[in-house]
């Protein structure tokens, strides 16, 4: 099948296959150029292999798990984070009788990488009304049918064998190719990069299992005599001595005067093994949208680019994440009436603090703008309020340009014998 034919069959769809899925159509494509006869990675677990997928992996779903996600709700202008609602209790602790919130989540987003889809389902008390548990179901238990935009569930590990509106499953989704219905895995949109990494892991071990063994073949005579005066008997009993003796290890191998061996297998130098493999960390660095010093590539860079490189990875890769869960959590645990004065959001604060000096600048700053009183900087680090810390403060070395005091004048007195109201700041 030529390239053109299969990114026609790509990207066009008759009627007749209208309601395929994104993984159908391409895993039939990568399926026409897919390397033969080679290391082939199409699974999580072949994937998860892989040091570099792991690694990313790891990072997305580690970081998104950590940040803390509030239950927030409008005080007059300003939505204020409520830690006593329901809500806010299970994103802090227990989201069902097997999993932590950490857990849950995390796992969450394992499979929506490595899957393309995660399904979660929220249960409510029949009394109350409020959230009671969150279930992440399991892999393959779970059907969409985008027609009648519902949801079948077979989950054995949780008993629930039943058919779901669209409002009662909160489905995370990884880039699809279908119109944002179905996630596609990132395993498949990677499965030639992750391949080629895959096929050099292996050639470099299997060299290195073999003692970096040699291969050739063994010459000499003439078409007419065989391998030079020797019949093609003794000529296999010297290849089979010799294919023993190098499977050995021996360093020196006798040959027939008559015979010549030519070796035919490349070292991992001349087969450029380790540029393949620095080449396939970065391509797996790309598809997952993380910066190869985060993965421990072999590349120099100091604080500075690596605080940029985390400034992008939060705006660029982690941003789109966090922004599909929080509407998604939004839309599925909010009833519509509530939603336009609570909802659910991540606090990113964890994520601009790097270290201690940056977070004591940031506490700093925010308190002497008036951004923040004493006693909430005291909390943003987990320390208790003191007496008068709840007063606002704003640092006043400033002045207008044309201040009487920058001219060593007295500023003028108002009718009440006090001073001027004018500006000084």
């Amino acid at each position: 099948m030529s390239l053109l034919t299969s990114l026609r069959s790509l990207f066009q769809r008759s009627r007749s296959d209208r309601h395929c899925s994104s993984v159908d159509r391409l895993d039939s494509f990568l399926s026409d150029f897919a390397p033969r006869r080679s290391a082939s990675v199409s699974t999580p677990e072949s994937a998860m292999a892989i040091a570099a997928v792991y690694r990313c992996v790891d990072i997305l779903s580690g970081t998104i798990a950590s940040l803390d996600l509030q239950h927030q709700k409008k005080d007059g202008t300003v939505f204020a984070y409520q830690p006593e609602s329901p809500i806010s209790l299970l994103f802090a602790g227990e989201a069902n009788d097997r999993q932590n919130f950490f857990t849950l989540l995390q796992n969450a987003i394992i499979r929506l990488l490595l899957s393309g889809n995660a399904y979660l389902l929220p249960r409510f008390s029949p009394k109350s009304g409020e959230l009671e548990s969150l279930l992440l179901l399991s892999e393959g238990a779970v059907a969409y049918d985008p027609i009648r935009n519902r949801y079948h569930v077979s989950d054995h590990v949780f008993g629930i064998s039943d058919d779901f509106s669209a409002d009662a499953i909160i489905h995370l989704k990884n880039k699809s190719l279908d119109g944002g219905y179905t996630g596609v895995s990132t395993i498949l949109y990677a499965s030639l990069s992750l391949s080629l990494s895959a096929n050099a892991d292996r050639q470099t071990n299997d060299g290195l299992l073999a003692g970096n063994q040699k291969s050739g073949f063994l010459v000499g005579g003439n078409e007419l005599q065989g391998i030079g005066a020797l019949s093609e008997d003794v000529s296999d009993r010297i290849t089979d001595r010799v294919n023993r003796e190098i499977q050995a290890g021996q360093r020196i191998i006798r040959l027939s005067g008559s015979m010549q061996f030519i070796e035919s297998s490349m070292s991992n130098s001349d087969a450029e093994l380790l540029e393949v493999r620095k080449y396939s960390v970065l391509d797996v660095c790309r598809f997952f949208g993380v910066h190869p010093y985060m993965v421990f590539a072999d590349q120099s860079t100091n604080y500075k680019e690596a605080e940029n490189s985390q400034i992008n990875f939060l705006n660029q890769t982690l941003r789109p994440f966090l922004r599909q869960i929080e509407q998604e959590f939004s839309n599925k645990l909010l009833p519509r009436s509530r939603r336009a004065s609570e909802r659910i959001r991540f606090d990113l604060s964890s994520l601009f603090a790097t270290d201690l000096r940056t977070r004591a600048d940031y506490v700093k700053a925010c308190v002497e703008s008036g951004t923040m009183t004493p006693n909430e900087g005291r909390a943003f680090e987990g320390r208790h309020p003191i007496a008068g810390g709840d007063q606002l403060f704003i640092s006043c070395n400033v002045a207008p340009i044309d201040s009487p005091k920058l001219r060593g004048e007295e500023s003028p007195k108002n009718e009440s014998g006090g001073k001027s109201s004018s500006t000084e700041a």
